[in-house]
């Protein structure tokens, strides 16, 4: 658990589940609930010192916190989920990708960079 901590507060971009994010606040030091996603990944964000922590949810979509602001991103619909296995992993790497290549995105704190989680949730082209 050490070295994951560490790994946590040396981290610039988070992007946790929920539950496991109540489980590293409380590692952290925290010891308040949260019913809010937004307060739990505000608290995880300062605690971590991340310049940004994803905050996944399911069915509850994605809530991002930054340094001075927070949103929540809704779920993307499906009518048939079939496997979720990898469904964080392929978020996270469609978040990255898009702060990566969106050229209006040129920091964390850019007003747009809700519009980069939204692009990374358009179904591929396949």
């Amino acid at each position: 658990m050490e070295e994951l901590l560490q790994c946590v507060l040396e981290a610039d971009v988070l992007k946790p589940a929920k539950h496991a994010a109540q489980d590293v606040v409380a590692a952290l030091g925290a010891s308040r609930a949260y019913k809010h996603a937004g307060d739990l990944a505000q608290q995880l964000r300062e605690l971590s010192g991340a310049r940004l922590v994803a905050l996944t949810g399911g069915s509850e979509g994605c809530t991002l916190a930054t340094e001075n602001k927070h949103a929540v991103v809704p779920p993307f619909a499906l009518q048939t989920v079939v496997d979720a296995t990898g469904a964080g992993d392929a978020f996270l790497g469609g978040l990255l990708a898009g702060l990566h290549h969106d050229p209006q995105t040129t920091d964390l704190e850019s007003a747009s960079f809700p519009s980069v989680v939204n692009k990374a949730r358009q179904p591929l082209d396949c």
